[in-house]
């Protein structure tokens, strides 16, 4: 440190103080930005899905892949990247989503909602019907 000069220890101060703005803009809220609702037309939508166990296995190694990292491993909203997101990550296996119809449910995993992305384009239309059924499940194993 003796030997660093003014014109040395400016960019280092810079740096120490962009970390710091960039890491207060990553606390979570408190509560999400309003209810997210999908559209009433989303409601009419219908899981074309038998549950099975091999339906089960895929739609939980989907649901590891694509949404765990936020929604966490019991779908509490805790995925260890939910820290590094600037809103709450939504509990799916809460009573507030599970209420919410399965067409509902496709439709906001289909379209994202930021930080979320739409998987419309990364997930086929029986992969996202498959997380679905594995947000139910999710909820099933909390209750027991």
């Amino acid at each position: 440190m003796k030997n660093m000069t003014i014109s040395n220890f400016i960019p280092v101060m810079i740096v120490a103080g962009t970390i710091s703005l960039c890491s207060f803009s990553f606390v979570p809220q408190d509560e999400p930005e309003g209810p997210w609702t999908a559209p009433a037309s989303a409601d009419k939508l219908v899981n074309p899905l038998k549950l099975d166990e091999a339906t089960l296995t895929e739609a939980k190694a989907l649901y590891k892949s694509n949404c765990e990292q936020c929604h966490g491993v019991k779908g509490d909203g805790y995925g260890w990247q939910s820290q590094n997101v600037a809103k709450k990550i939504a509990p799916i296996a809460s009573a507030q989503i599970q209420k919410q119809t399965d067409g509902a449910i496709f439709w906001k995993i289909t379209q994202g909602n930021k930080p979320m992305p739409g998987m419309k384009k990364a997930l086929t239309d029986t992969q996202r019907w498959k997380l679905v059924m594995y947000v139910r499940e999710l909820a099933k194993s909390q209750t027991k």
